[in-house]
């Protein structure tokens, strides 16, 4: 009697000791998709203008100084997008202090520039939050967290707005997103520590690095200025429709 109870707790030890053991899984979050909208007019100028003048709109300096670095990255990539687009792009600096002086009323002012389009950047966010309390075995099965657990991850936008110079009509909106883990990514990142008991998560457990890693990192500035340039590619198919 006494080897079977023996018996019995070893058992119940071994099954207790697998049940703990720190798991591999992975997460999905459903991409988000881009919003692309042209007017007729954009798409009329353009069929008459196949290379026109353009200077991108930032915002003010000051909004934007805790992620300065970040936007003049993808700044940059953007006005590059523009000029293989075959746009001839203009001066930003001295374009838009020449617009703040006209507080966006001259437009004379404007066309002494130069400037037939205004590309304006609305927003740059590279800590988009998405989050999940979905894990993924390595089998495919789900894994649903409890309440209290969830893991986050984040992603980012790119949104721009352009404006036709002459009689400052509206153009079109455009909003790029890059969405962390989405269903057919293998990333690194994606792959999360989980145990079943007791039933937790582990976020900054890596399996692919030596140190662990923070899971609010932000997208860094390389991501944010590809999903920047790849929208202006979108954009400009848009609107040369």
């Amino acid at each position: 009697m006494k080897i079977q109870i023996k018996l019995i707790c070893i058992a119940l030890l071994v099954i207790m000791s697998s049940c703990s053991t720190l798991l591999k899984g992975y997460i999905r979050l459903d991409p988000q998709k881009d919003e692309l909208l042209a007017t007729q007019q954009i798409k009329d100028f353009m069929k008459i203008n196949n290379n026109p003048s353009i200077v991108l709109r930032v915002p003010s300096s000051e909004a934007q100084s805790k992620q300065a670095d970040l936007n003049d990255y993808v700044y940059n990539g953007i006005e590059k997008e523009l000029t293989l687009a075959g746009f001839k792009v203009k001066d930003r600096e001295l374009s838009n202090e020449a617009m703040d002086k006209s507080s966006g009323k001259d437009q004379q002012n404007k066309k002494l520039i130069g400037i037939d389009l205004i590309l304006e950047v609305v927003r740059i966010e590279n800590n988009k939050k998405y989050s999940t309390n979905t894990v993924y075995r390595k089998n495919g099965k789900e894994k649903i967290l409890h309440d209290y657990y969830s893991i986050a991850k984040f992603g980012a936008l790119v949104e721009l707005k352009i404006v036709i110079v002459k009689n400052n009509e509206y153009g079109g909106s455009f909003s790029f997103n890059y969405t962390p883990c989405p269903p057919e990514n293998t990333n690194c990142n994606c792959i999360v520590a989980f145990k079943d008991v007791p039933d937790r998560v582990y976020p900054t457990i890596s399996f692919c690095n030596k140190k662990s890693y923070t899971v609010f990192d932000n997208v860094d500035k390389s991501t944010v200025e590809e999903l920047a340039r790849n929208g202006v590619k979108k954009m400009m198919e848009e609107i040369r429709k």
